[in-house]
């Protein structure tokens, strides 16, 4: 797990980039999706999670979710 320190962090910026950018995601064949209960939807139907991206909060209320979703991911960031 990587904290994220700056809002210069690359994976940040492609995120940003993903969430504004329609076109962008086509290119990149890739979605954003929100929230623990789809995030979860998504691994048990073998989604592939390139980046899992969550708060100190989130992680405080759903921590099991979270460890087993960051077990999946290949990026995990906080």
């Amino acid at each position: 797990m990587d904290i994220i320190k700056s809002k210069d962090n690359k994976n940040i910026k492609y995120i940003s980039k993903l969430i504004s950018s329609t076109k962008f995601r086509k290119q990149e064949g890739r979605f954003i999706t929100e929230g623990v209960r789809l995030c979860y939807e998504a691994l048990k139907n073998n989604a592939q999670i390139d980046i899992l991206v969550y708060s100190v909060s989130a992680n405080d209320k759903y921590s099991d979710t979270i460890r087993e979703l960051s077990a999946k991911a290949n990026t995990t960031l906080c």
